[in-house]
């Protein structure tokens, strides 16, 4: 919406006319960037403020719940889990598994069931932990937002004025500054399990 700008005797008398110079933008490709740099990376869905603490809730219901299993027991625990990582949690346990037995030449003897419970405690604690040669980290990445207003702000300033009967005067004049101003955006939210080789 634009407002003109009226001065009457010197004055200036609009208000500000404001106009937002983008969409809303976001630091997520630079997260995600410094996320995979060396690592293979395995996202969860994005969330919000609303769903982050409905996210704490099931990774801390999960980690509590493998910690008291064993086996082919822990794989009820991740139902409420698996649904912020679209189901993809146990897939991303299977690809660590195989590299690490693959790394280790056979030598290491560790299954999903294993992983999962690491994996259950990194993403509760945000840590992370290395079996054989492969470590493996787990966090909630956090994502910046924000909107570009760009506007108009009107200024007033002295100026010389000319008279009826020649010579001048001092008086005020108007002016309208461009400016611009990030407007924050509330966060969004994404967790991840990344790993990779470290010797």
């Amino acid at each position: 919406m634009k407002i003109p700008i009226i001065i009457r005797k010197g004055i200036l008398l609009s208000t500000i006319a404001l106009t937002f110079a983008s969409s809303a933008e976001s630091n997520r490709n630079k997260v995600m960037d410094r996320l995979e740099k060396g690592w293979e990376v395995a996202y969860g869905d994005p969330i919000d403020h609303e769903e982050e603490l409905r996210y704490a809730v099931a990774v801390a219901t999960t980690a509590t719940c493998v910690a008291g299993s064993s086996g082919a027991a822990t794989s009820g625990c991740y139902s409420a889990l698996n649904k912020f990582f679209s189901y993809r949690l146990i897939k991303t346990a299977r690809r660590i598994v195989q590299e690490i037995d693959r790394e280790s030449l056979g030598h290491i003897i560790v299954n999903e069931s294993i992983v999962l419970k690491h994996l259950a405690k990194a993403l509760k604690n945000k840590t992370s932990f290395k079996i054989g040669s492969i470590k493996v980290k787990a966090g909630l990445a956090t994502y910046n937002h924000w909107r570009v207003l760009e506007y108009n702000e009107p200024r007033t300033f002295k100026c010389k004025k000319k008279i009826p009967l020649g010579g001048w005067t001092w008086g005020l004049c108007g002016k309208v500054v461009k400016k611009k101003r990030k407007i924050p955006l509330p966060n969004t939210f994404q967790p991840y399990v990344r790993y990779r080789i470290s010797r």
